[in-house]
């Protein structure tokens, strides 16, 4: 919700900066944008990754959260083929 809350107020912002005729801030804003569209995607990936090792090992979040994160990175190949 908060990364949410980020890219709207930059959406808002860049609105804004459309209004005022301010181009490269417009831009700036777009690219931050999809910055954050990325980084709310991966949080997304990470959180049903951990979810899925709460429910196979039994563990709290953050260690599953934890888990999850090193085993995408074990085997960032396979992720990145899927």
């Amino acid at each position: 919700a908060a990364i949410q809350f980020v890219r709207y107020l930059m959406k808002y912002y860049e609105e804004q900066a459309k209004a005022m005729k301010n181009q490269i801030m417009v831009m700036i804003l777009r690219v931050g944008q999809c910055i954050i569209w990325c980084l709310e995607k991966c949080v997304r990936f990470l959180n049903k990754n951990a979810y899925i090792q709460i429910a196979l090992m039994g563990t709290n979040f953050c260690t599953s959260a934890q888990k999850a994160f090193f085993l995408i990175i074990r085997n960032s190949f396979r992720f990145g083929a899927v």
